[in-house]
């Protein structure tokens, strides 16, 4: 046995265990595994959790099964990301990325969890699962313990596995080991049979069960007992398999031919102890108790009754060969469910017909509890569709803009796209200017140049925004899309949220176009792709054809539209609704034929493609009757005259005289044609960023 140690460490132990590039913040667990301290490095600051040995233990096992699985990029795959070991007195320790609560806290927190929930766990574990799968392990101490929340306040939570001190390589796995806490225990372990992966595919159906009813299926007293629990819900396990264990006689009485589970007093005979009757023995079955526990939740639960209890039970057979594998997990019809509109459903309740994400902004003292500490919030700016804007204070007292990813949004990809933007210093054509990346729990923070707000806000502030300010506003919105053109990449999200006001109150009006999380190389844009807001989306994209950096041009337009009337040209619900408008304004566009999405708004009449009726579409996509609204600005028969009547109506409201007066000017009439120009329906006849530089209307 190891050299024990106190529990705690002191402050002076920890300084002397740890190297000298980590700095210690506080203890997050401690157990019989050692403890856990939150640390940060010091030249990057990057939070990280450092695990400790508590005796003397051999850690080399695990360090290289972490090696080898950051080696395959395994952090991707729902398994903690670890950095490096070094030495301590006691054993080596590790140092991992710093995640925010175990699931057993999160599930005490945020119980009951919806099924939905439950879902992107299962998933998200049997990632982690087949991650070991792949290299022929068995965590062997899978528990809601060892799966960590990386931020508690995304829905559904992103999970990690960790935890690997007793992993072992399947050529390892001796007979008779005996793991895990006797409620999550397989039959293979209590009964001593040969086990292997599908060991972690038991606890894992433990686990769902807990989560699901907040109690364990199998009680932890005595495995007897778990075995009547087993033996009730799932049945014996087979004759040739209880033949072969090595403990069959403690739990069964041999028959002829063959065995049958002993009494409660057979048992207590046996091994003089307590028995008692567990919760879960006396339901009927486990889709029983499923029903049961569900039966008054929303439609879209009881709905998936049967497939969930299918999974589960697939997930609990009492022989290991007959149980789920994680690659059939994540192909199962539970895991692969998605909502459909109900018959009565709303504009809003259909994913693949409406185009609406749904973000939780976060407070500023939420904001800094995921920032290192020593930085302050000063402002909220507002969020898009990737994240969220605030403004803080490092701890060197520079004031910058940080971009807090939503949940499950990649920064990567985003980070990348920027740094090759300062590579070729272009952050000086109207690009945003990316400083730096924290890493946190909730995924790497971007931090940029000082931003004052978006072009929305701005806006509201000031409406109607003068002649002068659109101009700048397209003329340095070009610039950028011009420099993006040279670097091979379309924005795909150019919106009055995307493009942020970088000058202040006093200074002349400048912009910054920000927002890169959907940006795509224009060798990836495939047709049928989903990208940009349906009321930004041009119909090349909205029809499923081909397409280039020309949709970015549209949504300039649309933006463009925006400005000059102050209201939204397209509608931000269905992609129909938006064709429509497109079609009332400009016609149908060309190519229909070779449209991939042509079927779902389209129906053919005599060879010519046609739009549907809202009464037909609103049957094909199973809406409520008068679910599609009409678009007001419909009833004007062109662009120039919804802008030219717009502004009509507004001189109304104040002195007419200045507002005729612009209205009439040539640089009206430049703009107004500037915008027709920008929405041309074939994105081969649109207007470009060239273009626009040697416009009548910029110059």
């Amino acid at each position: 046995m190891g050299r024990y140690r106190e529990p705690v460490l002191s402050l002076d132990d920890i300084r002397e265990l740890l190297p000298d590039n980590y700095m210690f913040m506080s203890v997050l667990r401690k157990g019989g595994f050692g403890q856990v301290l939150k640390c940060r490095t010091r030249d990057t600051r990057k939070p990280v959790a450092v695990k400790i040995p508590l005796f003397e233990q051999d850690t080399e096992d695990e360090i290289d099964l972490l090696s080898q699985l950051m080696d395959r990029n395994m952090d991707q795959r729902n398994i903690v990301k670890f950095y490096e070991a070094f030495d301590t007195p006691v054993g080596q320790a590790m140092i991992f990325e710093k995640l925010d609560l175990c699931l057993l806290e999160y599930t005490l927190n945020y119980r009951p969890l919806p099924l939905s929930d439950i879902r992107s766990i299962i998933k998200q574990m049997a990632t982690a699962l087949q991650a070991l799968r792949d290299l022929s392990y068995i965590h062997c101490d899978l528990k809601l313990d060892n799966v960590m929340v990386v931020d508690r306040s995304q829905r559904p939570p992103q999970i990690k596995l960790i935890d690997f001190g007793m992993a072992l390589h399947t050529s390892h796995a001796r007979v008779g080991s005996k793991f895990l806490h006797k409620c999550n225990r397989p039959p293979e372990i209590i009964l001593g049979l040969p086990f292997d992966e599908s060991a972690d595919m038991w606890c894992l159906g433990t686990m769902v069960f807990l989560l699901l009813f907040s109690f364990t299926l199998f009680p932890n007293k005595t495995e007897f007992e778990t075995l009547k629990v087993m033996v009730k819900l799932f049945g014996q396990p087979p004759d040739h398999l209880l033949d072969q264990a090595l403990w069959t006689v403690d739990f069964f009485k041999s028959l002829t031919g063959s065995w049958r589970l002993k009494t409660d007093d057979e048992y207590i005979l046996h091994f003089d102890t307590e028995v008692d009757i567990y919760k879960t023995e006396k339901g009927a079955s486990l889709q029983n108790m499923i029903e049961l526990r569900l039966e008054d939740g929303s439609p879209e639960e009881v709905e998936q009754i049967p497939a969930f209890s299918d999974l589960l039970q697939q997930m609990l057979q009492m022989d290991g060969a007959d149980r789920i594998t994680p690659a059939q997990i994540l192909e199962h019809p539970f895991i692969c469910y998605k909502s459909e509109p109900a018959e009565n459903a709303t504009a809003q309740s259909s994913s693949d017909l409406f185009d609406i994400d749904f973000y939780k902004p976060l407070t500023r003292y939420q904001v800094e509890d995921i920032l290192p500490e020593e930085y302050y919030a000063i402002k909220l700016l507002g969020d898009g569709k990737f994240g969220q804007m605030v403004r803080c204070k490092k701890p060197d007292h520079q004031i910058v803009t940080c971009k807090l990813p939503y949940p499950n949004n990649q920064t990567r990809h985003e980070v990348k796209i920027l740094r090759k933007v300062v590579e070729k210093g272009l952050e000086q054509m109207s690009i945003i200017h990316l400083l730096d990346t924290v890493e946190t729990g909730r995924g790497d923070v971007l931090l940029f140049e000082w931003l004052n707000m978006s072009l929305s806000e701005y806006m509201e502030k000031h409406k109607p925004l003068p002649l002068n300010d659109i101009r700048t506003i397209v003329e340095q919105t070009s610039t950028a899309l011009l420099a993006l053109n040279s670097l091979g990449i379309i924005h795909t999200g150019v919106s009055l949220e995307s493009i942020w006001i970088c000058s202040g109150k006093d200074q002349p009006l400048e912009i910054k176009l920000a927002d890169f999380g959907g940006a795509i190389q224009k060798k990836k844009a495939v047709p049928g792709m989903t990208a940009q807001l349906v009321n930004y989306r041009a119909p090349e994209l909205l029809l499923g054809l081909p397409f280039d950096s020309a949709i970015d041009m549209w949504s300039l337009g649309c933006m463009l539209v925006t400005m000059l009337t102050g209201f939204e040209m397209f509608p931000s619900r269905t992609e129909y609704e938006t064709l429509r408008t497109i079609i009332h304004f400009f016609g149908v566009p060309p190519n229909i034929d070779k449209a991939t999405k042509r079927e779902e708004c389209f129906y053919t009449e005599n060879l010519v493609w046609r739009l549907k009726s809202v009464k037909r579409f609103e049957k094909f996509a199973r809406l409520a009757p008068g679910t599609i609204q009409k678009n007001p600005i419909e009833e004007y028969i062109s662009v120039p005259t919804l802008i030219l009547l717009t502004f009509y109506l507004s001189l109304f409201s104040t002195d007419p005289f200045p507002k005729l007066k612009a209205l009439l000017s040539t640089p009206a009439v430049n703009c107004i044609a500037l915008v027709e120009a920008m929405l041309i329906v074939d994105p081969t006849l649109r207007m470009t960023p060239v273009k626009i530089q040697g416009h009548s209307f910029i110059w």
